[in-house]
Formats: structure tokens, sequence, C-alpha cells
């Protein structure tokens, strides 16, 4: 296990979200820290399977508070700081947003 914090600074080319393309506008972008997982093959009567990454898990926000994409990371934080962030029928389960929006 590992921990991430992705920093940059959105400029180049433009950011092709959903249906919109959207142009560079020199924001920097700070996620919040995420945790890494990697699980590995160890059964070594498997030769092919050995050594092999079995299972990765990313992109688990440690403190949704730190930076400034609204907890979020990945294209999502992206979206966030190129100024078109996600809905919350695009971050959430239905039930979830629905019962967010009542």
């Amino acid at each position: 296990r590992f921990t991430t914090h992705t920093t940059g600074t959105f400029r180049g080319k433009p950011l092709r979200l959903r249906s919109k393309l959207i142009p560079p506008n020199g924001k920097v972008m700070k996620c919040p820290p995420t945790s890494v997982s990697i699980t590995y093959s160890v059964d070594k009567s498997d030769i092919d399977s050995y050594g092999k990454i079995t299972k990765l898990v990313t992109d688990m926000v440690m403190d949704r508070q730190v930076g400034n994409t609204m907890g979020l990371s990945g294209i999502a934080a992206a979206a966030v700081v190129a100024g078109n962030p996600p809905g919350m029928l695009e971050l959430y389960p239905p039930f979830v947003a629905v019962e967010r929006f009542f």
C-alpha cells in the first residue's frame, strides 16, 4: 500500500469532458491524498501467475478537506479545476443522489 498526492496545472491541449471541449485555464489542481493498494499472487504452484498483480485498488480518498477539488480525485478532480464539476448523479449512486436532493 502507498499514498499519492496528485498536483498539476491545466494547460496545453483542451480537455474533453462529456460532450464539451474545455480550453486550458492555467489553474492548479491539488488533489487530496489517496490510498493505493496492490495485491500480488503468491501461489508458487502456478508459475504463470506468481508475482503478478491480482488486484489493484486506486483513488480511495483519505482526507476530502485537502486540496481544491471538492474532495475528488482523478478525472472528476480535473473537471472541477476546468470549471465543469460533475453533477450529483455522476458522483453518487442514484438512490443516494435522490436522498440528498429530497
